[in-house]
């Protein structure tokens, strides 16, 4: 039980890294940000890159769907022609 517990101490240790990792891209583009506009707004910034965060990532899984897709359509025209 007490190993359990370290391996789990252990891998909520890397999420906090990670997750520090995380907050530390979203700082540097939040000073990048604000380095090209007024530097006063900062929650601004900082809700804009949330969205820019979002889009990203609802862009790279699209681009995984459409690399699916397109696995699956070579599959289908490998198939078929064979």
């Amino acid at each position: 039980m007490i190993f359990n517990y370290a391996r789990f101490s252990s891998t909520s240790f890397n999420y906090s890294s990670f997750s520090n990792t995380r907050f530390s891209n979203t700082r540097f583009s939040n000073t990048r940000f604000s380095n090209t506009s007024f530097r006063n707004t900062r929650f601004i910034d900082s809700r804009f890159t949330r969205i820019l965060l979002n889009c990203v990532r609802f862009s790279s899984t699209r681009l995984s769907y459409i690399r699916f897709t397109n696995t699956r359509f070579s599959n289908t025209r490998f198939n078929s022609s064979s």
